[in-house]
């Protein structure tokens, strides 16, 4: 489930602070191993994680 709302994040159809509590941490990890791969700018990871 997680994987799929970082999906929707990463489409604009969700924001962070729409996703469940109880999924945060599990979507905000998915996010950074996406910049530690070089997938994701680290200022795109801090603007998603900070709306």
């Amino acid at each position: 489930m997680a994987q799929i709302y970082k999906n929707l994040i990463l489409a604009g159809r969700k924001t962070y602070s729409q996703v469940p509590a109880n999924l945060q941490n599990t979507v905000k990890a998915l996010l950074q191993d996406m910049v530690s791969r070089g997938e994701l700018l680290q200022e795109h990871y801090n603007e998603i994680i900070n709306q």
